[in-house]
């Protein structure tokens, strides 16, 4: 398993009901003194997931929890070692106001700039959809949306 890959836990169990609203799964995936928990889903046929990006290379343990049986303390672990060439990780803009902060996780330095015809808009997803709907009370910035130019710094 590679650092920032998805790893995939897949469980048998019930159909009976309607295992979509019926069934709550989720597991525990913990590095160290590190953990983090992930709600999993029905997939349809009996078949549960639970999917997970390790942001950390080590030996991870899990276990999972829910309301079947079948499904609660199941345990298990792999081992993450260093990422595949070409893979950064994930992107994650940090916002305070009308400042945006990208954050790549591994070793490269960006640059964001808006772009010159559009302007930032709300971050708040709640908040850009009730404008597009048409709530004349939402106040954003300027135009609904989010426009920024990435340039990787060398």
């Amino acid at each position: 398993m590679r650092q920032w890959d998805l790893y995939e836990l897949v469980l048998e169990g019930p159909t009976r009901g309607n295992p979509f609203v019926d069934v709550d799964l989720s597991a525990r995936f913990t590095l160290g003194g590190e953990s983090t928990e992930v709600a999993g889903f029905y997939d349809g046929e009996g078949t549960y997931r639970v999917r997970f990006m390790p942001e950390h290379q080590g030996l991870w343990t899990y276990e999972t929890a829910g309301n079947v049986t079948d499904l609660n303390g199941r345990t298990g672990r792999f081992e993450c070692v260093e990422p595949g060439e070409g893979n950064h990780g994930p992107v994650r803009v940090h916002t305070d106001g009308m400042t945006f902060r990208v954050e790549i996780l591994d070793t490269w330095n960006m640059t964001v700039t808006p772009l010159d015809t559009l302007y930032i808009a709300a971050v708040d997803a709640e908040k850009a959809i009730a404008y597009a709907e048409g709530d004349a009370t939402v106040k954003l910035p300027a135009d609904p949306y989010l426009a920024l130019r990435i340039q990787r710094v060398v």
